[in-house]
């Protein structure tokens, strides 16, 4: 959300300046130089940042001040005539395309969903040797908007050289704007010093016309050949480091003026070997060529891993069918699953494929390691046609169709809870410190009591709110990590969301959408997170539901899921939202379809390489994640119980 933020600031800064030039810079639009003080611009005189006076007598044609180039970011809007010379004109602004957010490769191109604007496309990182400010990837080494750091912008026409900004050569500092003393008709000879409406300035002295073989640009006499705001010809100026010599704008030695900027053609991603000749994804420049990093292939120009690329496994341009991904430079699907009309199953317990795709078991069969059979094998139980273990299935525990909760475990066909946690109502309880089960299951705390060390004492522990929840009890809550309860009470994260540090927020790559239709946190009212590249309810963008029978796919919806994911049946999730929608997955990370659809990693584990794991900081501990930091029955190490009244930190108990 924070990236967002930088891509409005940075848009918003662009149509603003525009609006300055437009409105509020003189009858002509022109922008008043920076640092001019209330008088600087303007056809009624005035007096300028220094003192100088400014009027009919004092300068141009209305008596405003000289022109400049005032930058914002990457845009850059002329200020004379309204001409563009360094970009492409946007919306009336002068924007540079290869790098602005909102105009990529051309004008209102908008990069979304946390992409950046690189080399004029839209992508997920930054090319090698830039850096992203606010989704416009940029050279901190020659980008006036951004030199030497994100955000640092050269004052008026100030150049941006080796990460520093400061004036061309040759040229002075007048009321905070570089001006040239020899040829400035409002700083002829000395700054301040204006020729009238009637003269120009040549060699820094007010005359009737320009001499010794000089050119008169805009009053001014200036030397076409040398001067580097206006080489070979009026107007044309030489930026990004270059200066003008024999009417041409050149670089210093072993650079290459490439697009108003000057480049090192040996090491520069986007003129690489010649000006223009942009890298591909992933690649670098080194010695004037475009090369892939150690392990990948150019691959139409982009570098793959053709290990694990689901559009180049093996081998530039095989693509992997529906439902399997490239594993090892091979297509198939995960835990030895096998492809079934594009899902991958187990058809070693799957009554509709069994055995093998399509192979459907009779009425009263099931299916039992691959073979249909009218019983199970040893140890196996037919539940709904599929042949379980009812000891170990969280899913049919001890019994078919008995679901465990969220965060308990199969247990010798039992719901239990590891990590010395009680199972109350098939949910997992630390009945120490959970005050709707403190100290044994059912044992709820009164109002305005918190559950301390298993035993229900008035007021709430160090850290924690007493917020009213349902039915008008008080519970005592962290309004810090609560998502009921995030930074004050009442205040409710999104379906989906969590609360960090008091402030709600999505997971990562997750979209909040009020509604369906976009909007803030901190009120629910409705409001959920979804991945907006595979919900089908708002697929690519808030509100944007696909129609029945389509999928969500990469953003766009359609009828099929594209190479590498899997299309889910409905399993239970959400209307339009998750997989109970049929929904275009990635069973290597799909949390509730890990490996095969349907299924669930448990409470605190996250789907990693297809296979169920514990997340981060957590330690499985029989069979449930817990954090060994903080958990005090488990404090350092699995099994190792705090004393009554003593709280696990770091590890130990205190």
């Amino acid at each position: 959300m924070k990236g967002l933020s930088l891509r409005f600031e940075y848009v918003f800064s662009a149509v603003l300046l525009v609006a300055l030039s437009l409105g509020l810079g003189g009858c002509n639009g022109k922008v008043s130089t920076i640092g001019g003080g209330d008088g600087g611009g303007g056809g009624d005189g005035g007096v300028t940042g220094d003192g100088a006076p400014t009027g009919p007598d004092a300068s141009g044609p209305d008596g405003g001040t000289p022109p400049t180039d005032a930058t914002v970011g990457d845009s850059v809007v002329t200020t004379d005539t309204g001409a563009c010379t360094t970009g492409t004109t946007c919306n009336g602004a002068c924007v540079d395309t290869t790098s602005d957010p909102a105009n990529c490769g051309g004008c209102s191109v908008l990069c979304t969903g946390g992409t950046v604007c690189s080399q004029s496309k839209c992508a997920a990182t930054c090319a090698a040797g830039l850096t992203d400010c606010g989704g416009a990837c940029v050279d901190l080494a020659s980008t006036a908007g951004h030199c030497g750091a994100c955000a640092t912008a050269c004052a008026g026409n100030e150049q941006c050289t080796s990460s520093v900004c400061g004036c061309p050569a040759g040229e002075s500092v007048c009321s905070s704007t570089c001006v040239d003393e020899q040829t400035d008709p409002s700083n002829c000879g000395a700054c301040g010093k204006a020729c009238s409406a009637n003269q120009v300035c040549s060699a820094g002295t007010c005359q009737t016309s320009c001499s010794g073989g000089l050119t008169n640009c805009s009053n001014a006499c200036v030397d076409e050949k040398t001067d580097d705001n206006n080489c070979g010809a009026c107007g044309t100026a030489c930026t990004g480091g270059a200066t003008c010599s024999a009417g041409a704008c050149t670089c210093p030695s072993g650079g290459t003026y490439c697009g108003g900027a000057c480049v090192d053609t040996a090491s520069s991603p986007g003129n690489c070997g010649g000006c223009g000749k942009a890298c591909g994804a992933g690649q670098t420049c080194t010695g004037g060529t475009c090369a892939c990093p150690s392990g990948t292939t150019t691959c139409n120009g982009a570098c793959v891993d053709e290990q694990a690329d689901n559009g180049n496994c093996g081998g530039c341009g095989t693509r992997c069918a529906t439902g399997t991904t490239c594993q090892a430079g091979a297509c198939k699907c995960f835990n030895d699953g096998q492809l079934c009309d594009n899902v991958c199953t187990n058809t070693q317990s799957d009554a509709t494929n069994c055995g093998a795709c399509g192979k459907t078991c009779a009425t009263g069969q099931v299916c039992s390691s691959g073979v249909c059979t009218t019983s199970c094998a040893t140890g196996q139980t037919n539940c709904t046609g599929d042949c379980t273990d009812l000891q170990t299935d969280p899913s049919n525990c001890g019994t078919c169709n008995l679901v465990c909760g969220t965060g308990a475990n199969c247990i010798a066909g039992a719901c239990a809870c590891g990590g010395g946690l009680a199972t109350c109502n098939n949910l997992c309880s630390d009945t120490s410190t959970d005050p709707n089960n403190c100290g044994a299951c059912g044992n709820r705390c009164g109002r305005g009591s918190s559950c301390m060390s298993g035993s229900c004492v008035m007021g709430c522990s160090t850290g924690e709110t007493a917020c009213t929840g349902m039915g008008g009890m008080q519970n005592c809550v962290d309004l810090q990590t609560s998502a009921a309860n995030c930074g004050a009470c009442g205040t409710a994260c999104p379906a989906g969301g969590t609360c960090t540090n008091g402030a709600c927020a999505c997971p990562a790559g997750d979209t909040e959408c009020m509604g369906g239709g976009g909007g803030g946190f901190g009120g629910g009212g409705g409001s959920v997170c979804d991945d907006l590249q595979t919900s089908t309810r708002n697929c690519g963008t808030c509100g944007n539901a696909c129609t029945a029978g389509q999928v969500c796919n990469s953003g766009t919806c359609s009828a099929g899921c594209s190479e590498g994911l899997a299309l889910c049946p409905a399993a239970g999730g959400g209307p339009g939202g998750g997989a109970g929608a049929g929904t275009c997955v990635d069973l290597t990370s799909d949390k509730t379809n890990c490996g095969l659809c349907g299924t669930v990693c448990g409470a605190d584990e996250v789907c990693t390489s297809s296979v169920c794991t514990c997340a981060s900081g957590y330690m499985n501990c029989s069979g449930s994640c817990v954090d060994i930091t903080t958990n005090a029955k488990n404090c350092g190490a699995c099994g190792t119980s705090c004393e009554s009244g003593q709280t696990c930190v770091a590890s130990k108990c205190q």
